[in-house]
């Protein structure tokens, strides 16, 4: 073979071979003298019967195109022909479309999933459920306006903290022989707690069938995945677990005049011993809402004065409000 790379390495003074740098040189010449050398190969192999693997040293060299190394050399042809066997092993990568990136990429094994499956999965991640407190004074008008909202709102249950109260027996009587009812420890709170945690885990109606909406406008068509549970009574807001279970907070209120009047139009059982009112009743009412005042916060106050027609409206589109917000809220984290 004529061809010498003398020209090309004549940087690299004379005796003073060097390893260091080689690597960066282009692979442009050592390719196109590969097939050359390798055809060589091939034919001494033929020739001969012996493969290339047993050539020697200066054979080698000149079916490269090089001369044979010379003493003290070795360390340069050795980094040579590193560099033209790096460049066979990655131009056949390349062929077989394998690059480093490619062939380090880790395994990802994914369960297959039935499209049934799916949509499964992401109806009830989509699906939020929504607890709203209703109290307030009694005889405000709260239960009449929870039984107005569950007929109003989509896929709606009521829950009446008036469900748990402890049997007469277990009530206190204090010392003017008043049955201590409207305090927190005449209530199995407990249970109620429990009641609204298994509903908010299975969406399930607290014993009162759901029923179908009235209202079918756009507004509750977008809300249909939306869970939402009223929760009436007279002592919501001061029990700390109840505190944090809500999304929103209602209390009604009423002058004394009117509630004490609307208050004599009720029969209890057992009923309201005289005096009860003045003595029991309001002063608990006053106690507790100063209690709810200075511990809990963003709580609507509603005038219960005003016609149930108002205060159903404006609740019910304050609900209507905040189930945009959540279902607006769920399209961004799905999205």
């Amino acid at each position: 073979m004529s061809r010498k790379p003398t020209q090309l390495f004549t940087h690299i003074p004379s005796g003073q071979p060097q390893c260091r740098g080689l690597l960066s040189l282009p692979f442009l010449y050592f390719r196109s003298t590969q097939k050359d050398a390798q055809r060589v190969r091939d034919q001494r192999k033929l020739s001969h019967g012996r493969s290339s693997e047993a050539l020697t040293d200066q054979q080698k060299a000149e079916d490269d195109g090089l001369s044979a190394p010379e003493p003290g050399q070795h360390c340069f042809y050795k980094t040579l022909r590193f560099a033209m066997s790096f460049e066979k092993r990655s131009s056949a990568r390349r062929a077989r479309g394998q690059t480093r990136s490619a062939r380090a990429a880790p395994r990802v094994f994914v369960d297959s999933v039935s499209d049934s499956g799916k949509e499964e999965l992401e109806r009830k991640q989509a699906m939020k459920i929504l607890v709203i407190g209703l109290g307030g004074v009694t005889n405000g008008g709260k239960t009449t306006l929870a039984e107005k909202l569950k007929k109003l709102l989509p896929n709606c249950d009521t829950l009446c903290q008036d469900d748990f109260f402890k049997p007469e027996s277990e009530v206190e009587t204090d010392e003017r022989g008043f049955k201590l009812y409207d305090v927190l420890d005449a209530l199995y709170m407990d249970e109620m707690v429990k009641t609204i945690h298994n509903w908010m885990k299975s969406h399930t109606s607290s014993g009162v069938a759901t029923e179908e909406p009235m209202d079918t406008c756009n507004s509750l068509k977008m809300t249909e995945d939306v869970y939402i549970l009223v929760v009436e009574g007279f002592l919501l807001y001061n029990y700390e677990p109840l505190n944090e279970l809500w999304n929103r907070r209602y209390f009604l209120t009423l002058p004394y005049e009117e509630c004490k009047r609307r208050r004599s139009t009720r029969v209890y059982q057992p009923a309201d011993t005289p005096g009860y009112f003045d003595g029991h009743v309001w002063p608990m009412y006053l106690k507790y809402k100063n209690e709810m005042e200075e511990s809990a916060s963003n709580i609507v106050y509603l005038d219960g004065t005003k016609s149930q027609e108002e205060l159903l409206s404006y609740v019910y589109n304050d609900i209507i409000q905040e189930l945009k917000k959540l279902r607006e809220g769920n399209q961004q984290v799905t999205a």
